[in-house]
């Protein structure tokens, strides 16, 4: 975690690929914070008793309630590889 980080952010998906390119990621990957990739099934059955680790808050960064860090954003941080919709070359 970056040390102005308040929340741990997660996202849930049913696998790795779809979790890696699910477009919510955008929003938190541009402070450059990292965001837990939880795919197993029985991930979200733990995060329903469980809603904060130590002191900081677990945020999905799936839903409307997403709080957005309030510190600038990061312009170093690197963009996440990106889907191209390329048509197959003849």
């Amino acid at each position: 975690m970056k040390p102005d980080q308040k929340h741990i952010y997660y996202l849930l998906g049913d696998d790795d690929r779809s979790a890696l390119h699910s477009p919510h990621l955008d929003v938190v990957r541009r402070y450059g914070y990292p965001v837990l990739l939880l795919t197993d099934p029985v991930d979200a059955f733990l995060l329903v008793r469980l809603t904060q680790y130590k002191d900081f808050p677990l945020s999905n960064v799936a839903t409307a309630e997403l709080r957005c860090p309030s510190t600038p954003r990061s312009r170093k941080a690197k963009p996440g590889r990106r889907l191209t919709n390329r048509a197959p070359q003849a």
